[in-house]
């Protein structure tokens, strides 16, 4: 289940606080909640404070979002990196090069 909370709303941009698991069909729920904001010309942050878990389809939604200039805050080190390493094209079964 995810919660998706409107929290703020200051000068045409809003916060969107997430509590839950971006997973399943959450992950379709979100995208078209931001959708929306998009359709009205707003800008959009994700409070990821709560965020519990985000599969695959997840973790690409967040992406993403962060593509479209959607800011991604509080996000836990875990769910940083496994964006960071959906960015960088790699897969959980590729190698690293460093």
């Amino acid at each position: 289940m995810l919660r998706i909370v409107e929290e703020q709303e200051i000068n045409n941009s809003t916060t969107l606080r997430l509590d839950g698991r971006i997973a399943g069909q959450w992950v379709e729920v979100l995208r078209a909640s931001c959708e929306q904001f998009f359709q009205n010309d707003r800008r959009v942050t994700l409070d990821l404070t709560g965020v519990t878990f985000a599969d695959q389809d997840g973790v690409q939604l967040l992406r993403q979002l962060s593509r479209q200039q959607i800011a991604l805050v509080s996000c836990s080190p875990f769910l940083q990196e496994q964006i960071k390493h959906s960015t960088n094209g790699l897969s959980s079964s590729e190698p690293k090069n460093e």
